[in-house]
Parts: structure tokens; C-alpha cells; sequence
């Protein structure tokens, strides 16, 4: 749903941002994703979720190892899991993406991608630890649909000029003829640097 924006505050955001982001990240091309991709992107917005994302980053590597590097055939076979070596232990998070690897590999990868294909973001609630907000987080890395997460910082540049996030990265979206994905990239890395949102006044003052 749209709420009235602060435009200006809006535009100031975004181009206090862009002179400071270089080097936007950008989402993948769904038609290229593959299971291991898949099953990494899936696992990663899973263990975000309510966590730092520096730690998630920083444990990553270890976790991807513990998940037999997100090998789809390999954590089928999984039986069970030693809690005590994954680097965040989080039973609901380990558990909870399990079930959905093998729930992902019973169906077949590519039965499962056609699904989500046709069906859109709302099939990723099928997965367990993907929700109404973080089904937008991965349809957006996946390259499923041009959407933008509601990640605490995007909230609260949202916040900051009276608005919601799809609102504001609706705006900039078209006033700048970017994607919302771009606009999501440049706000959040910003904020991830400089753990602050980008200035709001200055143009029009």
C-alpha cells in the first residue's frame, strides 16, 4: 500500500547515497539460478533475518561448509546435523533450511523453479524461514522480481520521509529511471557503511 512520501527528502536521500555508492550490488538473472545458487541466496536471507548482517557474513563460509557447500543431492542425503559445530547456533534457522533443501529436492530443482516462475514471490513462503517480508529480500537477489527488501535500514529511510519502502523505491524508482532493486542497492549499502541513513535536507533549503 502507498502512503504519502516527502519528496524532497526522498530525492536527497537517494542522491547523498549515489555520490557515496560506487558500485551498486546487483541481483542475479533468475534464468541463470541454478540449485547450489539457490539453495545459497536461500540459506543466506534465511540466517539474516534478525541477525547482523557483518556476523551472517563473517560465519558464512563455515555454515555453507556445514550445508555440504548447498550441494542439493548431498543435503538430501543428509540424516541429521551436529548443532555444535555451525558457527551460529540457531536451531530454528539450521533446521528450518534443511527442510526446505530436501523439500526442494524432492520436487526436483527446475520443477520447483518453473513453479516459481509462474507463480511469482508468494511460492517462497513455502519455504520455511521465508515469510511475507523476506520472500520480497530473496525474489529480489534471485532476480525473480524487481522488488526491494523491508530491511531495517530501507524501513527507516522510509521512515525518514514519512513513507513505506515500496512507496519510496516506487518513487525514486521513476523519478530516476532506475529499478527498485538499484535503489534498494544504493540505500543499503550507504547505510551499511556508514551505519547511518543517508542526509534528508539540503535541496530546495
Amino acid at each position: 500500500m502507498e502512503r504519502p512520501i516527502n519528496k524532497i527528502k526522498a530525492k536527497m536521500m537517494y542522491e547523498s547515497a549515489s555520490s557515496k555508492v560506487r558500485d551498486p550490488w546487483k541481483p542475479l538473472e533468475f534464468v541463470t539460478v541454478d540449485s547450489t545458487t539457490f539453495l545459497g541466496q536461500y540459506c543466506h536471507v534465511v540466517f539474516v533475518s534478525g541477525f547482523s548482517y557483518s556476523t551472517v557474513r563473517k560465519h558464512f563460509p563455515a555454515i555453507t561448509k556445514e550445508f555440504k557447500d548447498f550441494d542439493i543431492d548431498a543435503l538430501a542425503e543428509l540424516k541429521s546435523i551436529d548443532m555444535d559445530v555451525f558457527p551460529i547456533k540457531n536451531h530454528w534457522k539450521i533446521t528450518g533450511f534443511l527442510k526446505g533443501a530436501k523439500a526442494i529436492a524432492r520436487e526436483g530443482f527446475y520443477d520447483f523453479k518453473k513453479r516459481l516462475k509462474d507463480g511469482g514471490k508468494d511460492v517462497l513462503e513455502d519455504l520455511p524461514g521465508i515469510g511475507p517480508k523476506t520472500k520480497k529480500h530473496l525474489a529480489m537477489i534471485i532476480g525473480l522480481e524487481d522488488t526491494a527488501k523491508d530491511d531495517v535500514w530501507l524501513v527507516r529511510c522510509a521512515d525518514a520521509c514519512s513513507t513505506n519502502v515500496e512507496t519510496l523505491v516506487s518513487y525514486l524508482s521513476k523519478e530516476y529511471g532506475k529499478s527498485k532493486q538499484h535503489m534498494d542497492a544504493i540505500l543499503w549499502q550507504y547505510c551499511q557503511r556508514f551505519q547511518e541513513i543517508p542526509p534528508t535536507s539540503g535541496i530546495g533549503e
